[in-house]
């Protein structure tokens, strides 16, 4: 299926991947409304939902909250459980897991997705003030 490039899409977009974090729906919003003070939520949304579909971009979910990822190559995820952030982990993927899994299982893998849970070193230092 092929989509149009809108304006508003493409604002979402660049949003997106113009951050170095993990960003909510309502975050982009927020960024989008400074910019373009008429777009709706709705339409920001619909449009991050589209560039998933597209593989544009990759969705997070954790505890029914969507987080939005510009970086749409394959890679792994460093998650904070004291502060919910998510950020990309300075680490290759490993294709070879999805080479071995297939030879063994005679299966075709699509990809794997990994996220390492921690406490990021903000959330260790505000602990340790404490």
């Amino acid at each position: 299926m092929t989509y149009r490039q809108t304006k508003q899409r493409e604002e979402v977009l660049q949003v997106v991947q113009g951050v170095d974090k993990h960003m909510t729906a309502e975050e982009v919003y927020q960024e989008i409304a400074k910019i373009n003070p008429n777009i709706g939520i709705a339409t920001v949304y619909r449009n991050l939902n589209r560039l998933v579909e597209m593989n544009v971009i990759t969705r997070i979910i954790d505890k029914d909250i969507s987080y939005y990822d510009g970086n749409n190559k394959p890679h792994y995820h460093i998650h904070c459980v004291q502060c919910g952030k998510f950020h990309d982990a300075p680490m290759m993927y490993n294709e070879t897991l999805d080479l071995d899994i297939e030879s063994k299982l005679g299966i075709s893998i699509l990809g794997h997705s990994v996220t390492f849970e921690c406490i990021c070193d903000e959330c260790s230092k505000k602990i340790e003030k404490n």
